[in-house]
């Protein structure tokens, strides 16, 4: 019993990494409720949870936690406050980005928050394969992006399906793109041999060029952080030598 429940759990997880491509999706690839929309991987992540409580699972939420969620709840009252003062731009009985909804958004990011820090699986090769899925299907879904935004003539990469000419979602398909590039970056960097390294050149190119097409600054300053930090992570730039050095 207890094989199968762990089979089901990294079978959870890993349409879980294969349902963040989905995230860069605007106004589609959503679960619609109605009074909200939900992404694909938000309800993965309710289905991991669910699956963790009733079987007792065990969870390894570590005291250094507690910080990030305290400043996850901080952020969400921020954001909170925000909408609340600026009300009137919004409109009380709009369709759209009501204060009530949100609220709602905010609560569940956080709820999304402490679910990954409680029940996200340790296992290096899980952990792995999760975002090996997260990286191909961004890449497929993005490329498709890439096809209809170039093919509708756009100076810009854009999610909207409904009108391509639209800049809804740019900035939205920038930062995804900027999430998932030191995965690609680091995927690339690692393979074990030529053959896996042209192959992982593919995803990686795409995703950057999805990252530039977007024209977000933001996503681009994302990007060249995330070398900055890969760079000084596996050792190749002491600062503390180069101190020493100068």
């Amino acid at each position: 019993m207890k094989i199968k429940i762990e089979s089901l759990m990294k079978f959870l997880w890993f349409v879980f990494g294969l349902s963040l491509a989905t995230l860069v999706a605007v106004n589609s690839l959503r679960i619609n409720l109605g009074f909200i929309t939900l992404p694909i991987p938000l309800v993965m992540l309710g289905l991991i949870m669910l699956v963790s409580i009733i079987t007792n699972r065990g969870t390894t939420l570590e005291r250094k936690h507690f910080s990030l969620i305290i400043l996850s709840i901080f952020l969400a009252l921020w954001s909170f406050i925000s909408v609340v003062a600026n009300i009137h731009n919004y409109g009380i009985m709009s369709p759209y980005q009501t204060g009530l909804e949100e609220s709602v958004k905010l609560s569940i990011s956080i709820g999304a928050f402490v679910c990954i820090l409680f029940f996200y699986e340790k296992d290096s090769i899980i952990n792995e394969r999760i975002w090996i899925a997260a990286i191909w299907s961004s890449t497929i879904l993005l490329t498709y992006y890439i096809f209809m935004s170039l093919s509708s003539g756009n100076l810009f990469l854009t999610t909207n399906t409904d009108d391509m000419s639209i800049k809804l979602g740019r900035n939205i398909t920038g930062w995804f793109a900027a999430m998932i590039f030191p995965f690609a970056l680091a995927n690339l960097y690692f393979s074990p041999n030529i053959k896996k390294r042209l192959l992982n050149l593919i995803p990686f190119a795409i995703i950057s060029f999805a990252a530039v097409y977007s024209i977000s600054r933001m996503a681009w300053l994302m990007c060249v952080v995330s070398i900055i930090v890969m760079i000084l992570s596996i050792g190749r730039i002491s600062i503390s030598r180069a101190i020493k050095i100068t």
